[in-house]
C-alpha cells in the first residue's frame, strides 16, 4: 500500500510520518474519503508536525553552535517559533512577539526538558490562535469525538510515534 499513498508523497521529507504507521493513516483516510491533499494538509497541521519541527530547529541550531547547552538551544528554538508565528500572524503580533523574545530569558529558568520546551509552544499556539484537533475539548469530550472526528484520530496516530 505504501507506494499507492499520494498524499505521503505531498508532504516535505522532512514532516513524511514513520512508515509503520503509513497504512493506518490511509485506512483512516479511506474511511473517511479524504483527499490526498486534505490529508497532508492535515499532517503538516498537526502536533506531531510542530513537534517534528521544533526537532529539526533544535538540530539545526546545535549543529551551528555545538558548544551551547541544551537550554540555550531550547531557548533558541522557542525564539525561532516566536519568529515563525510572527511570520504567520503578521504585525498584529508584533507587540506579543516582542514581549515573549523580552520574556525569554525568565521564561527558560523554569523550562527543564524538552517537554516542557515544547509544553510552553503549545501553550503559546494556543494563546495566539493556533489549535490542534481536540485541544479545546475535555478528555471525556474528545473521547467522544474520536468516532466522527478524523483530525484528531489523525492525530492520535501520529503522536504514538512521538
Amino acid at each position: 500500500m505504501f507506494f499507492k499513498t499520494r498524499w505521503y508523497k505531498l508532504l516535505p521529507s522532512d514532516f513524511r510520518p514513520d512508515k509503520d504507521i503509513i497504512e493506518e493513516v490511509e485506512k483512516l483516510r479511506l474511511k473517511y474519503s479524504l483527499r490526498d491533499d486534505e490529508l497532508s494538509y492535515q499532517v503538516l497541521n498537526s502536533k506531531w508536525a510542530t513537534i517534528r519541527a521544533q526537532e529539526i530547529s533544535f538540530k539545526n541550531i546545535k549543529s551551528n553552535k555545538p558548544h551551547a547547552t541544551a537550554k540555550q538551544v531550547w531557548g533558541e528554538v522557542i525564539a525561532s517559533r516566536v519568529m515563525m508565528i510572527l511570520d504567520m500572524k503578521g504585525h498584529s503580533y508584533e507587540s506579543i512577539a516582542t514581549e515573549k523574545i523580552k520574556n525569554l530569558k525568565v521564561n527558560m529558568e523554569s523550562i527543564n526538558s524538552w517537554e516542557e520546551v515544547l509544553d510552553y509552544i503549545f501553550k503559546l499556539n494556543q494563546e495566539i490562535g493556533i489549535y490542534f484537533p481536540g485541544d479545546n475539548y475535555k478528555p471525556s469530550i474528545r473521547k467522544l469525538m474520536k468516532e466522527e472526528d478524523w483530525r484528531i484520530q489523525l492525530e492520535d496516530i501520529l503522536l504514538k510515534v512521538v
